[in-house]
């Protein structure tokens, strides 16, 4: 099942949609464990170019992607456990500080829910085969990937091989805004 970034996804909808979504919520988690994971760059952020322009200038601090922050919010109320995931090396630094410390405090500084949830960066040469087997570690030890949202066909790759439920791509069209409808 090729899912291809052709810009007219919308905003919140599984790949391969163009349908309006809805405000509808899902229920609270059982007791098992339940993990939605969002890209970073590009996704959470407005765009993936000024995550890119931070990593020069400590100064050019990159905006939330409209509504994000809620739709995060939204997740956790629920039980839901959250993991931030981005393709930087770890070992990078933004404004001397490692990137995953600057990123953990720009989804602070940015009302991202950060309690319990996880920052994720790469530590290899192939950040989307990294994320496959980490997700992969996860779904084997019964965690339930429910949803996984992502600007990048990659990604969508990843998340298909490691068994995510629901699959949002961000494309062209939905880059003003993200819906803070559930799966």
């Amino acid at each position: 099942d090729d899912q291809s970034d052709d810009g007219n996804t919308a905003a919140g909808a599984p790949t391969g949609s163009t349908a309006p979504t809805t405000t509808a919520a899902p229920g609270p988690c059982d007791e098992s464990r339940h993990v939605v994971v969002f890209d970073i760059s590009g996704t959470i952020t407005a765009t993936k170019d000024e995550v890119i322009e931070w990593l020069g200038n400590a100064a050019d601090v990159p905006l939330p992607r409209e509504l994000a922050p809620e739709l995060a919010a939204a997740y956790q109320e629920r039980g839901y456990e959250l993991l931030y995931v981005t393709g930087l090396p770890g070992t990078n630094e933004i404004g001397g500080v490692a990137v995953p410390d600057a990123m953990t405090t720009w989804l602070t500084d940015n009302g991202f829910p950060v309690e319990g949830a996880k920052v994720e960066t790469s530590h290899t040469p192939n950040p989307q085969a990294e994320l496959s087997n980490d997700l992969i570690v996860l779904a084997n030890e019964g965690v339930t990937l429910s949803a996984g949202y992502t600007d990048h066909p990659d990604d969508v790759q990843s998340f298909q091989v490691a068994g995510v439920q629901e699959i949002y791509l961000l494309g062209d069209a939905t880059a003003g805004s993200l819906s803070t409808s559930l799966p």
